[in-house]
């Protein structure tokens, strides 16, 4: 399933319309709130999912709480970064499981 990482920012053609990981604001340093907010996100979006796609779109510690949330999930994450260049995303496959 695709997520954006926040509402709202770095509007762009791939990610219009696409659902919010974090739909609030978070506190960067509550390590600890934004996994459980991105592991209950992640849970409640879609039970039985078997791939995330997150286009990252800010906040590097919220990126890491996602990573954590799929590991702990056991979920295959797929990291979508923009490439300004190009103006598309491009794929980093993130291993979240013991290979």
């Amino acid at each position: 399933m695709k997520f954006v990482l926040f509402n709202g920012r770095h509007k762009h053609r791939e990610t219009d319309g696409l659902p919010a990981i974090f739909e609030e604001e978070v506190n960067p340093v509550d390590f600890g709130g934004m996994k459980r907010a991105a592991f209950m996100r992640l849970a409640n979006a879609a039970p039985f999912m078997h791939e995330v796609d997150l286009y990252c779109t800010g906040l590097t510690a919220a990126v890491c709480a996602v990573i954590q949330a799929c590991i702990a999930g056991g979920m295959p994450l797929t990291l979508w970064h923009n490439d300004k260049e190009s103006d598309t995303y491009r794929p980093q496959h993130i291993t979240t499981t013991v290979l």
